[in-house]
């Protein structure tokens, strides 16, 4: 009975604090898109309690996700909604008043002071603080009051150490001349990161005498002009000059680094480094702010921070590193969110963040005036808990054109669904189709010339990579009769001869995909034969024109498949067979109507042309990597840790590379059906400067499989794959092809690096096979120990995987499910902590997502792994991934 109460309690407060997008009537979703980049359809909606953080997620088929802000969205469009707390700002929770308060940090922690009254003014505010954070050259701890974001201090005690390397302006370091330093300060914009203080370093030259200190001062001044810090720099008989200026910066931005005589002092001796070239300073006022004509030899290094300690955060603390009065900055910030108002309650938020570290806080003294009395204090702090404001509208139409959803870039259906936050709203299914060619995806008429009161079987061709399941074929004839069929033929009879115009619409449902208009010449079957046999001679000979501007390489495909040769012979046949009937006086009609079924039965090529291109960003995929391919091809074994390798491969790639993919698949089409004879790749490697070495294309496919257009000094092949050597002095194009309709980078999977030399890779551990020959004769019996030991381990190791996997998915199918998500979400470079979340968010448990990670990736899995079996897995994976390509 009490559970019974309890999920009744649970319920009630469950629905209290319940969120709500309602959707009204209207809503509708534009179901097919053609060649089009954005989804199109009106949702009607309101609001009901939702949070001002929320996002607007439309998702296709749990792959593509887009977003935008909630409120981003009703602000672009002038939606009116309202919130509550007024202001649409966050609202805090407090509980637990202490005194002494304690916590462990490690990202950020809230606490709060509860103030109470009418026209609250606070007069002083202190409390003490200390962290047993110790020294780091990273920031330990920020302390934000009122939690606007706005980081009110930071650690400012530093230890004469530097961090990292030396901070400098984006200019370069020649500086071939020098100037006169004079009382005018010489300033270098410097993009300055957080640090307690700095070490400023400077290039002066000297120029005779005694050096006598405090004659040139260093300055940094923050990027409104203001003087945060200054110091004298030292002698600079060593080449360069330095001294430390203390200033904790709590924001990485721009300043200028200055140098200047001492007011008061004059002296030639002393001249600064420059480049009068270069735009990265100037000689004047930083309050002014001059136009940037030159640059300095001027560069920082960051101090490290001391151990935090222990401090008191008060007036002087705050205006030293704020510029601004603390009380008037809590009084402003209780007239603008409370007006002054705390009847209620007014909440005082203080955010905490930093690494791991024990926080403590203590003695709080906070005094403020009331309306009705004065000398009021408080010395509680209290857990805060933020909570974002909410968001309530009336129903607004939502205009999903006004948000970008971007379409799948790839043909096929979709369930696109709208969600706010994670809280599905609806569900569509929708067709996506992007036409390979210009032009509407009804394409062409077979035939267009027919016998007149002979029933002729006409067949019309729609872009092939469009799907036509469920959708329909309006026939218009031009005679005044019309029908509908479910597939792309029809069998129709002309009654009388003349020439129609036959108009294709392909309709899905009620709306129009796409539609034609022919030109159809009804003649007598005499007259019919000489029209369609001249058809058939003007398609062969633009056939023949078409592949003759193809590679010749090319061309011997398209040669062997159409055998063009051979149909002309055919034609010739029929056409004397023509001219046989029509000598013949007593040829009779059903002569020629004979002789035409035979020649409209005849499977002739109507075309040649591509129906599919594809341009792409050519890239390294790391898995598709391979080093024992590149030794095996190029004899370059200058390696150690492979993984390490593979990423200097890729990163070297992305630094240095532009790669271009352009893939064709070439399509002949005949009058029933159409066939994929040849797919073309061209790959464009443009080296973003000219680089003085030498590099390796490699392509999972033998040359004798692989037809490439010109002559290439091919490396010896290694189990099917091939190798070029390519230099990088310039611009680069490979063009090949292979039979058929191929799926680059599924198919036919190729990559490029560079020589290994000129990678910069800590050597490791990678053992390169070697012939072991004469050593097995002297170590026989421990080799075979080895190699029984090594079968016993593969098998635990395999055994422990099939288990471990079985435990973890009790479907297999879900396993590769999961993974097919995070390949595809990889290829969108979704970070792979995105990536996880969106799967702990589908229900997917951690252990499930690390797992499909690492056997994606062809990480260990439990035990150390010994990669015996890696290549048949990372097989295994790629046909599980290409079958749910194809179901998809």
């Amino acid at each position: 009975m009490r559970l019974k109460y309890l999920i009744c309690f649970f319920l009630i407060v469950f629905f209290s604090f319940a969120v709500f997008a309602i959707l009204g009537e209207g809503t509708e979703i534009r179901n097919t898109y053609i060649n089009e980049d954005y989804l199109e359809g009106k949702v009607n909606m309101s609001l009901d309690n939702e949070s001002i953080d929320a996002d607007l997620r439309g998702v296709f088929s749990g792959i593509y996700e887009y977003k935008v802000g909630l409120v981003d969205f009703l602000e672009e469009n002038n939606l009116s909604y309202s919130c509550s707390p007024a202001n649409c700002e966050d609202d805090y929770q407090v509980s637990g008043g202490e005194t002494d308060k304690s916590f462990e940090l490690n990202g950020e922690k809230f606490i709060g002071i509860l103030l109470n009254g009418r026209n609250i003014e606070i007069k002083d505010f202190e409390f003490d603080v200390s962290s047993s954070a110790v020294s780091s050259c990273t920031s330990q701890l920020q302390i934000d009051i009122l939690n606007d974001k706005e980081v009110n201090w930071v650690n400012d005690k530093f230890l004469l150490e530097n961090c990292g390397s030396e901070i400098k302006s984006t200019c370069s370091n020649s500086f071939p001349v020098s100037v006169l330093i004079d009382q005018t300060p010489y300033c270098e914009q410097i993009n300055l990161s957080f640090g307690p203080a700095f070490e400023v370093s400077m290039g002066i030259e000297k120029s005779g005498g005694s050096f006598y200190s405090g004659i040139l001062n260093a300055y940094i001044y923050d990027k409104n002009g203001n003087n945060v810090g200054e110091c004298e720099l030292s002698n600079p008989a060593s080449g360069r000059s330095k001294c430390v200026i203390e200033y904790a910066n709590k924001k990485e931005q721009e300043h200028f680094v200055c140098v200047s005589l001492k007011e008061g002092e004059a002296s030639e001796a002393y001249r600064l480094n420059a480049n009068l070239l270069e735009s990265c300073g100037f000689h004047g006022d930083p309050a002014v702010f001059p136009e940037l004509v030159a640059s300095y030899d001027i560069k920082v290094l960051q101090q490290k921070y001391s151990g935090v300690g222990s401090f008191s955060f008060d007036e002087e603390v705050f205006s030293e590193q704020n510029n601004r009065d603390l009380e008037d900055y809590f009084n402003a910030y209780l007239q603008e969110r409370y007006s002054g108002d705390c009847s209620q309650g007014c909440v005082i938020p203080i955010r905490f963040s930093g690494g791991s570290q024990t926080v403590s806080v203590s003695d709080l003294d906070l005094d403020y005036d009331v309306q009705g009395g004065s000398g009021l204090s408080e010395n509680n702090f209290y857990n805060a808990g933020r909570t974002a404001a909410r968001i309530n509208s009336d129903f607004f139409v939502f205009d999903l054109s006004n948000v970008n959803y971007s379409l799948p870039k790839i043909n096929g259906n979709y369930t696109f669904e709208l969600f706010l936050n994670y809280k599905k709203i609806f569900g569509e299914e929708i067709s996506v189709f992007y036409s390979s060619l210009s032009g509407s995806v009804v394409r062409q008429i077979y035939p267009s010339s027919v016998a007149v009161a002979n029933p002729t079987l006409f067949t019309i061709f729609i872009d092939p990579f469009l799907d036509t399941s469920g959708m329909t074929f309006r026939w218009d004839f031009g005679d005044g009769f019309s029908q509908t069929t479910s597939k792309n033929k029809i069998v129709y009879t002309y009654s009388e001869i003349g020439n129609y115009t036959l108009k294709v619409t392909l309709l899905n449902g009620i709306e129009e995909i796409g539609s034609a208009n022919f030109d159809i010449k009804a003649e007598s079957p005499k007259e019919a034969i000489n029209l369609t046999l001249t058809d058939y001679e003007e398609s062969v000979e633009k056939i023949q024109s078409r592949i003759e501007g193809l590679n010749e390489r090319y061309r011997e495909v398209f040669d062997e498949e159409l055998a063009l040769q051979e149909i002309k012979s055919d034609l010739e046949n029929f056409r004397a067979e023509y001219n046989d009937l029509i000598s013949d006086s007593g040829t009779l009609d059903s002569d020629y109507v004979y002789l035409m079924e035979q020649i409209v039965n005849f499977e002739i090529p109507l075309s040649v042309q591509p129906s599919q291109i594809t341009n792409v960003e050519f890239i390294n995929d790391l898995d598709n990597i391979n080093l024992y391919e590149i030794e095996n091809l190029f004899d370059d074994s200058n390696y150690g840790d492979e993984n390490a390798y593979a990423n200097a491969i890729v990163k070297w790639f992305v630094d240095n590379i532009d790669g271009k993919l352009n893939q064709e698949v070439w399509t002949v089409y005949y009058p029933t059906y159409s066939e994929d004879i040849l797919t073309k790749f061209n790959v464009r490697i443009s080296p973003r400067e000219s680089l003085d070495y030498l590099g390796y294309f490699v392509v999972n496919e033998s040359s004798d499989v692989l037809i490439f257009d010109s002559e290439y000094n091919f490396s010896e092949e290694n189990n099917g794959v091939s190798g070029l050597t390519i230099d990088f002095l310039g611009e680069s194009v490979i063009g090949f092809a292979k039979r058929g309709n191929v799926a680059v980078f599924d198919e036919v999977v190729f990559y490029l690096t560079p020589e290994l030399d000129v990678l910069d890779v800590e050597e490791g551990s990678f053992t390169r096979p070697n012939d072991l020959k004469g050593w097995l004769l002297l170590l026989g019996a421990l080799a075979l120990l080895f190699l029984l030991a090594l079968a016993f381990y593969v098998f635990l190791q395999e055994w422990y995987k099939k288990n471990y996997e079985g435990y973890l998915f009790k479907n297999r199918a879900d396993l590769y499910n999961l993974i097919y998500f995070i390949r595809n979400a990889k290829r969108q470079r979704i970070e792979e902590k995105e990536i996880k979340k969106k799967l702990r968010k589908s229900k997917w448990k951690g252990e499930q997502v690390n797992y499909a990670l690492k056997k994606l990736s062809g990480k260990r899995i439990g035990m150390w792994e010994i990669p015996i079996l890696r290549f048949r897995e990372k097989k295994k994976i790629e046909q599980e991934m290409r079958r749910r390509k194809r179901i998809i």
